[in-house]
């Protein structure tokens, strides 16, 4: 999660759009994601399940975050 937040740091969110947080199977990992994502102050407009196409291929226990690039 570290990881995900330096990159969103970086790169910066458009707040025009919505935030997601995605997951394969379980959301623990989800959970963890969103509440320090809380504590940086992005508001989360919800939470999807990653497809089976997708989710064949990262597993169980994946989590993301889907938003758009401020430019």
């Amino acid at each position: 999660t570290s990881y995900l937040l330096k990159q969103l740091e970086e790169m910066g969110i458009d707040t025009e759009y919505p935030v997601y947080t995605i997951y394969s199977y379980g959301t623990e990992n989800v959970e963890k994601l969103e509440e320090k994502l809380a504590k940086a102050d992005v508001k989360v407009a919800g939470r999807q399940q990653i497809g089976a196409t997708i989710g064949a291929h990262v597993g169980p226990g994946a989590f993301g975050i889907v938003f758009v690039e401020k430019r």
